[in-house]
């Protein structure tokens, strides 16, 4: 079952993207000294901030998905330390295959799927969480694809943390 620290996690997780976003947002409009260095001193379209916003709304989709699983008991040890190794190693894949169909995206063949995300001509703080339907779908199914173990714990211990020690004498061999 899921518990408190995790429901916590999931909606820092999911609310992160946006915070970070509306704080940049905020220091801009309020002219806060972290943002005098700007290579272009021009303006946001207020159409641009409204479509962005608007394709952000799925942006957290994948921490939806993530409770819908612990919460249906996808994962068998749900011990806090199996969660946050979930969490990092998670973590740790999306940064590769979000860095790697970003990549792909840019190919003529695959473009399209990307083009809404570089309709946005100067970046305002949402342009980073700014996605078409199609392309957070790829990269959620990409996430969702991976085989995770349902015991992560038990999983290191298996195939990556091995102690080399025995816990029983083995016989000596006669001399002759």
């Amino acid at each position: 079952m899921i518990g408190m620290a995790e429901i916590i996690v999931l909606l820092i997780i999911a609310a992160l993207g946006h915070a970070m976003a509306l704080v940049w947002y905020i220091a801009a409009k309020n002219k806060w000294k972290m943002c005098e260095r700007t290579i272009y001193d021009l303006p946001f379209k207020p159409e641009q901030i409204k479509r962005e916003l608007k394709n952000s709304i799925h942006a957290p989709i994948h921490a939806v998905l993530l409770a819908m699983c612990l919460a249906f008991g996808f994962f068998k040890n749900t011990s806090l330390l199996s969660f946050v190794l979930s969490l990092v190693g998670t973590t740790v894949w999306a940064e590769i295959w979000h860095y790697a169909s970003h990549r792909a995206f840019h190919l003529s063949a695959l473009h399209w799927i990307h083009a809404e995300h570089h309709k946005s001509r100067l970046n305002s703080p949402f342009t980073a969480i700014s996605f078409a339907f199609s392309e957070k779908l790829i990269f959620d199914l990409g996430l969702a694809r991976v085989k995770r173990p349902a015991d992560m714990v038990a999983f290191i211990r298996e195939h990556i943390y091995k102690p080399e020690y025995k816990t029983q004498l083995e016989p000596v061999a006669a001399v002759a």
